[in-house]
């Protein structure tokens, strides 16, 4: 190989379209989160079959999808919506994905009025400490500092 043509492959090689290495890394890095809980969900599904006996077909009619499409959700690799989870939960008589509570209220407080009163109360709160800036001190709202 002569000397000119070296230079012409290497510079051809740089000409060429810049690599997308970069892009695409993120893209699958923001896709493993999701990807995990599917499979995770996936391997709650099939437990939840093996314990009660059905198969993908009878889960395939119960929540109204085709039976490739069970499969599909069944290898984790699929991006389930919350209306799909929340027939799959129905079917199966379990809980898939469970959402923590934030605010734990007491009979006395399922008031309409009082659960009214204190949402409006911790909105203020809330909207207090997050425009105070960092290293000041807050200003009492209703008697909360």
């Amino acid at each position: 190989m002569t000397r000119n043509n070296l230079k012409q492959k290497i510079d051809d090689a740089l000409s060429r379209q810049p690599s997308r290495w970069m892009e695409k890394a993120l893209r699958d890095e923001a896709k493993e989160a999701w990807q995990e809980r599917s499979a995770d969900i996936a391997v709650l599904i099939l437990g939840a079959l093996e314990a009660n006996g059905i198969s993908q077909k009878d889960l395939a009619a119960k929540t109204g999808v085709s039976p490739q499409q069970v499969s599909k959700l069944l290898k984790g690799n699929e991006n389930l919506t919350l209306e799909t989870i929340g027939k799959l939960e129905a079917a199966l008589g379990i809980l898939l994905i469970a959402i923590p509570e934030s605010v734990s209220w007491t009979e006395a407080e399922l008031n309409t009025a009082q659960v009214q009163k204190k949402s409006a109360s911790r909105m203020r709160e809330t909207k207090t400490l997050r425009s105070t800036p960092q290293g000041c001190a807050a200003e009492k709202v209703d008697g909360v500092q």
